[in-house]
């Protein structure tokens, strides 16, 4: 009987374990409609879409299945159009993007300059890894992508964009700075099931005009 009794608390405990441990792996609900938390967020993405032109540098660290590299990144949007320049380290030269919706150019580190419509197949072939650029637009800013579905989302106690999943990726941003009137990520953490990419923005220029 009373190892029975010992069974019987370890099922249990077990059991609480499993609760607890799946509690732990699911992202907090979307916010309720209609609660304060909700309309500081809804107040708060209505003004970072109006941030049309803006720049940003910093540092981005990339890890792939195989490999792993960190590099400076220097970023400017304007409206559909932009430029990524990313500047590895030791003088191992630099990857720069111009692009807009009607297609990419890529200048590489030995000077060749490829044109392609799919950015991120782009990237994939020639850098080894990719991101969703059209969504990276947006989730730098600390905003989803407002034409693809929202899987899930989670705001911190301020009403902005703590965790986000959206086609295929979960973002996460772990720090806020104030840029002006505005508040911008400044460190974020991206992973798919192939890649991560963590960025800390050192520096926002800001224009909403």
């Amino acid at each position: 009987m009373y190892h029975g009794r010992i069974q019987s608390v370890r099922c249990v405990v077990l059991a609480a374990l499993a609760v607890l441990l799946t509690a732990c792996a699911e992202l907090p609900s979307t916010p309720i409609p209609g609660t304060p938390l909700q309309e500081a967020w809804r107040s708060h993405q209505a003004e970072l879409l109006t941030l049309q032109h803006w720049s940003l540098t910093g540092r981005v660290a990339i890890q792939t299945e195989k490999d792993g590299w960190n590099a400076t990144l220097r970023w400017t949007q304007q409206d559909d159009a932009y430029s990524m320049r990313v500047i590895s380290p030791f003088g191992q030269g630099s990857y720069e993007l111009q692009g807009s919706a009607h297609g990419v150019i890529m200048r590489t580190a030995d000077n060749q300059t490829l044109v392609a419509q799919d950015v991120e197949a782009l990237m994939l072939e020639n850098l080894g890894w990719s991101v969703p650029v059209a969504g990276l637009r947006y989730w730098v800013r600390g905003i989803p992508e407002p034409a693809w579905p929202v899987d899930t989302i989670a705001l911190n106690d301020e009403g902005y964009m703590a965790d986000l999943q959206q086609s295929g990726w979960r973002v996460s941003v772990l720090r806020y700075v104030k840029q002006g009137d505005l508040t911008l990520p400044a460190k974020l953490f991206m992973h798919n099931a192939r890649f991560k990419v963590r960025l800390v923005v050192e520096n926002w220029e800001a224009d909403p005009s």
